[in-house]
């Protein structure tokens, strides 16, 4: 069955992870070892690494109730098998990473839009506001405040949602201080209280 692996057990599969190396056990009663899979007292197993021998991603492993179940021939077959597993495995992981670099350079697009075109046309049209607002009556002067603090609250939101994307704290000095900033950002504008503390490297 599937699940985490037991290095410490006297098993093929926990010498092939420990070794990266293929291991054939023809008949553990010569061994004086016995073994229990449910019902089943194994008499033979075999067991071939996925992935880097150095460092195994798996272990694929068969067993049998019956001694001398497996030979070289089923061994080199298992190896194949793993190697292929290994490959797809490595596939998988070169797929997601490559998705995830792709959504990050998506999210800097965005952020670099935000920033550089919406932003800059609403600091645009607040100078123009100003002007007009200089312009006008009082009453009409009420009004363009109020679409003025509007046009602001836009800003700040912009620059917010462009920070989030990609934060520049982030980029120039890493994941810490980015969090550290978030904590900061979120205490300064009424967020819950936070204590971050960062083990290790």
């Amino acid at each position: 069955p599937g699940g985490r692996l037991d290095l410490d057990q006297a098993t093929a599969a926990a010498w092939a992870a420990r070794h990266g190396e293929s291991q054939l056990i023809a008949d553990r009663g010569e061994l004086g070892q016995t073994r229990r899979i449910g019902d089943l007292e194994i008499a033979s197993e075999l067991a071939v690494p996925i992935g880097d021998h150095a460092q195994p991603t798996g272990v694929l492993a068969l067993a049998s109730g019956r001694p001398d179940a497996f030979d070289a021939g089923d061994l080199t077959l298992a190896e194949a098998i793993g190697d292929a597993l290994a490959i797809a495995i490595q596939n998988l992981r070169l797929a997601a990473r490559s998705r995830e670099d792709a959504a990050t350079a998506e999210r800097a697009r965005l952020a670099r839009e935000l920033h550089d075109d919406t932003a800059q046309q609403l600091v645009a049209i607040a100078r123009q506001l100003d002007l007009v607002g200089a312009s006008v009556g009082p009453e009409a002067a009420e009004q363009v405040e109020r679409i003025q603090d509007m046009v602001d609250a836009a800003l700040r939101n912009v620059r917010r949602i462009s920070r989030d994307l990609r934060p520049a704290v982030l980029e120039d000095l890493g994941l810490v201080a980015a969090l550290e900033a978030i904590v900061a950002d979120a205490q300064r504008t009424g967020g819950p209280a936070v204590d971050l503390r960062v083990e290790g490297q």
